[in-house]
């Protein structure tokens, strides 16, 4: 009887422990901050290596690259929120041609056949300026957006990049996270050399 006695107490001290476990899985779960810097380890280096593959086609540079916290969806038309708090890490790119002679539609053409070479799959989308011409990809987990406009600030020819890593759920730290501006920002050298341009 007393073996028997001892066996139930341990069961529930099993049983016990489970739940414990259960109830500590919520807690376990990576922070707000540890989801957010995967997310920027995985961003990062897809929008440093876009830098140096467009440059390579000849078509255009990007000069800087700017990365954040933004709350999910904000530059990504194909994220999902799973909630108010759902935040993804997007870094941001400036393209202009080369050549400031290069005119807009060209650069415009250029610029969607070379993300599409790299594999984007670029699908035109909408967006809030008519003046702009908008396109959404995605590859290996990122998700890209495209806006390509004419006489941006005065500066040409412009496309603008954003690449969005998956968005999570960061709780009560989602205001923290957004509110950081940018978390990166890297200026990338000219290229010595203008390559050939790869497409027409």
């Amino acid at each position: 009887m007393a073996v028997k006695h001892g066996a139930a107490l341990a069961v529930c001290a099993v049983a016990g422990f489970a739940a414990c476990a259960l109830l500590a899985g919520c807690s376990s779960a990576p922070d707000a901050q540890s989801q957010g810097q995967t997310q920027r380890d995985a961003v990062l280096p897809v929008a440093k290596t876009l830098y140096s593959q467009v440059s390579a086609t000849g078509v255009g540079w990007i000069g800087t690259i700017v990365g954040g916290y933004a709350a999910c969806g904000t530059n990504d038309p194909l994220a999902s929120p799973s909630n108010d708090s759902s935040v993804q890490y997007t870094a941001q790119e400036l393209m202009t041609p080369f050549s400031r002679s290069t005119p807009y539609p060209t650069f415009q053409r250029q610029v969607v056949a070379a993300l599409n070479g790299i594999g984007w799959g670029l699908k035109p989308a909408t967006g809030g300026s008519g003046a702009a011409t908008y396109y959404t990809g995605h590859r290996d987990g990122t998700d890209l957006r495209l806006i390509e406009v004419d006489n941006q600030r005065g500066i040409g020819p412009t496309a603008t990049i954003f690449l969005s890593g998956t968005c999570f759920d960061a709780g009560s730290s989602a205001s923290q996270l957004t509110g950081k501006g940018s978390v990166d920002n890297i200026n990338e050298p000219h290229p010595t050399a203008t390559p050939t341009p790869k497409y027409s």
